[in-house]
Parts: C-alpha cells; sequence; structure tokens
C-alpha cells in the first residue's frame, strides 16, 4: 500500500484557506497527486479548488474536521 501525505500550509493568518497538497514519496522526493487521486476518500470533500488559488486548500476553520476525518486511515498520523 503507498502511504498519502497531506501536506497543509498557511499562508498568512488574514486568509482564511490553508494550502494542501497530496503526494507521496517516490525516490526520496515528494511526488504531487492530483485531486483525482483521492476524490473518493472522505478527504476530498474539504479539499477546494477556485479562481482564489492554482493550489489546493481547505478553509482554516475545517482542520480539526480533516484531521478527524483522516483517523480512519491506517497508520494516520500529524507531524
Amino acid at each position: 500500500m503507498t502511504q498519502i501525505h497531506v501536506v497543509v500550509r498557511r499562508v498568512s493568518p488574514a486568509i482564511k484557506v490553508d494550502l494542501v497538497q497530496i503526494g507521496r514519496f517516490k525516490d526520496g522526493q515528494f511526488d504531487p497527486l492530483p485531486l483525482g487521486a483521492v476524490a473518493n476518500t472522505p478527504i476530498a470533500r474539504f479539499l477546494e479548488n477556485s479562481d482564489v488559488s492554482d493550489s489546493l486548500y481547505v478553509k482554516h476553520s475545517r482542520i480539526a474536521d480533516l484531521i478527524a476525518a483522516c483517523e480512519g486511515f491506517p497508520g494516520f498520523n500529524v507531524e
């Protein structure tokens, strides 16, 4: 089973969204995956993309809900 990483970055406290990258480590490098790779998982319902950002993002107020949704995945942890 491939381990998927969800990286959340807070850009600015004034902006109420956090940028999200989904990917895996391949040959020691982070290899980004498209949203379609997790489209049928609980994670997808929290991720958004729009004219606001070229990157995926999650509303900061939903971070705790995103973490709770991921807790059921085998090997889940927060760093």
